[in-house]
């Protein structure tokens, strides 16, 4: 069944077709609505500025079928979810009495029933039904006998063929008697026999060796290559889980009430953070050292040499070899090589190769360390957030690179931080200083010293200061100045407060945006300065985009703008606001939905030549009329 979309069929109601539900309904154990935790989640879509108010009371969704029996009230209609579809309908009579019995403050008393019912299950026949019922009531066991149990690592990372020290830390916090036979861990075994007391902790010391081919700890979405948009994952049975299984864990037999069990525990890396106290991360595996290059793109301009600067990190005690980069063919790197011996973990070198490119305009350069008599060419990224694991990414040490014919006719570029994005890294690439400025900075004096000023994304959504300091930006204009708005979102967004004439925005992004990165652009002013200044655009500049062509696009505008591009997705009518010019006194306003946040950063090179045009727009050709508008 899917969402029919009370949203866009206002008289969904009315159709006898369709499967209505109540998502609006009150969870007395959690104490809210669905709808307040739905706002709660729709609200940590920060990045997009999509907080909402909590909603409480009747909201139904409607839902239509799309194959299989019809449901006539519920979406369960016909569907056995009781223990009668395994064939032994009598364990349903077991759980209601333990759950009727159930004790909140002597959860073990619960135990022994549980471990009957553990017994029971068994029996199925059914094999999915009865490895994921024994599962779900082995965790229902542990957590009834308050056993605590924990692997603790030295380390959280290792490399192939390295040793690795970690404790088992085990606290039986009830009477149940619980005996730890014996435990497994990367091909070894220990025999234990522990008989754990009640609220006594037993730590044992022990340690694994790690194989020589053991894979490297790279979230498994990450480990090939994928295509356009989607991800190649080989083990279909590893699709949907969040996150990698653990590099190592540590099986523990045990015996509980009687009951024998083996009990899964990852190893885990322990530390105390002095704001945070405890934390956890998983224990990775990985290569011996990772070479992290600047920038995910160097931006060469017409066959110019450039730095390209390297950091080499040890991941391993005593890591000697050679150091080089891999370049396109024909290009020339110096030095070619560098000998670098790293003798601490968490040791770093930084290094500097001079690249120098020729023959071919694009390619990649991929950094090399030689150790041991293996190649690594790894990077690595570490996503560290309080609310999710800790991980390491181990990305492929290399870089896009772009030898373009690019012509610039400014040099110093002011610009605003929006809600924030990489475009002036990309600035930066193309040889410009650029100088961050902030509300203080919007004045005459500052102004004077910057050729163009540059507002980041959904800066007319995030800086209150906006409307205040547009008499600075309208005098700029008026002196001379080129002013170059990008993006933001159409929802409670006033013209007034940033552009010098009227621009109109709709509140729904799927009218105002490209989503195709291939949908055709069409130049409607291809005599326009803009289009030809300082380099010739064409259609081969608008090849190679990603994710998208741009979002949301102004809907109507004074007839002092003059629209220069055109682009819709297959099948909807054209879209012209995505790039719009307007002079204002001696300068002139520019605003831009296209996605040059996304383009520029990715290093595609006909946005870095559009964009060219757009920051030295003013300083050459001049149009000499507006446009039409759009009512």
């Amino acid at each position: 069944m899917v969402n029919s979309g009370r949203w866009w069929d206002k008289n969904i109601a009315q159709r006898d077709d369709v499967i209505r539900i109540d998502v609006g309904t009150y969870n007395p154990l959690l104490g809210e609505s669905y709808t307040e935790m739905a706002a709660r989640s729709r609200s940590m879509h920060k990045s997009q500025g999509f907080g909402v108010p909590l909603s409480r009371g009747h909201t139904f969704e409607y839902l239509s079928l799309v194959a299989g029996e019809p449901a006539d009230k519920d979406i369960f209609d016909g569907i056995d979810i009781t223990w009668g579809r395994t064939g032994h309908p009598e364990i349903a009579g077991r759980i209601d009495k333990i759950i009727a019995a159930f004790d909140p403050r002597q959860p073990a008393a619960s135990v022994p029933a549980l471990v009957e019912l553990y017994r029971a299950i068994g029996q199925v026949e059914d094999d999915f039904w009865r490895q994921r019922k024994l599962a779900e009531t082995e965790e229902l066991i542990l957590a009834c006998s308050g056993l605590f149990s924990a692997a603790w690592a030295a380390d959280y990372t290792v490399v192939p063929g390295e040793r690795l020290g970690f404790d088992i830390e085990l606290v039986n916090r009830s009477a149940i008697p619980v005996k730890v036979l014996a435990a497994h861990i990367a091909g070894s075994d220990t025999t234990l026999n522990l008989t754990l007391k009640e609220n006594n902790k037993q730590l044992t010391k022990w340690a694994l060796t790690v194989p020589p081919d053991q894979p490297f700890s790279n979230p498994y979405w990450l480990q090939k290559p994928g295509t356009l948009g989607m991800y190649r994952v080989d083990d279909l049975q590893m699709i949907g889980r969040p996150e990698n299984p653990p590099a190592f864990t540590l099986d523990l037999d045990l015996e509980i009430n009687g009951l024998h069990l083996t009990h899964h525990l990852p190893l885990v890396y322990r530390w105390t953070d002095r704001v945070n106290g405890e934390m956890h991360r998983p224990v990775a595996v990985t290569p011996p050292v990772f070479l992290n290059l600047s920038s995910p793109v160097y931006i060469f301009k017409n066959n110019e040499p450039r730095q390209v600067k390297l950091a080499v990190k040890a991941v391993s005690d005593r890591v000697a070899g050679k150091v080089r980069l891999q370049v396109p063919q024909g290009w020339q790197v110096n030095p070619v090589e560098v000998p670098l011996t790293l003798k601490e973990k968490g040791q770093n070198s930084n290094l500097v190769f001079t690249v120098i490119p020729k023959g071919s305009s694009s390619g990649k350069i991929r950094a090399v360390m030689e150790t041991d008599g293996r190649a690594y060419s790894l990077s690595l990224q570490t996503i560290a957030y309080n609310h999710i694991p800790y991980q390491l990414i181990m990305p492929p040490a290399e870089a896009r690179v772009e030898n373009l014919d690019i012509k610039l006719a400014v040099q110093r570029v002011g610009y605003v931080m929006g809600a924030g994005d990489r475009v002036p890294e990309a600035l930066r690439q193309m040889g410009l200083e650029v100088v961050m400025l902030d509300k203080e900075d919007i004045n005459a004096a500052k102004l004077a010293t910057i050729d163009v000023l540059v507002f980041g994304i959904r800066a007319a959504n995030t800086l209150p200061w906006l409307k205040e300091k547009k008499p600075d930006i309208l005098a700029y204009m008026k002196q001379g100045g080129t002013v170059i708005m990008q993006y933001n979102t159409g929802r409670r967004l006033n013209w007034q407060d940033f552009a010098p004439y009227e621009l109109r925005f709709t509140g729904r992004s799927a009218d105002s945006r490209v989503a195709d990165e291939n949908a055709p652009v069409t130049i409607l002013q291809p005599g326009h300065p803009l289009m030809n200044y300082p380099n010739k655009i064409s259609p081969a500049d608008f090849r190679g985009w990603v994710q998208e062509r741009g979002l949301y696009f102004p809907a109507g505008w004074n007839e002092r703008y003059t629209a220069i591009l055109s682009s819709h997705d297959p099948g909807e009518e054209p879209k012209d606001g995505g790039l719009l010019v307007a002079p204002y006194g001696k300068g002139y306003f520019i605003y831009t939905g296209y996605s040059w946040f996304r383009e520029l950063p990715a290093g595609v090179p006909g946005a870095y030549r559009i964009f060219a045009n757009l920051l030295s727009y003013g300083r050459g050709a001049r149009v000499g009329k507006t446009g039409k508008g759009r009512n």
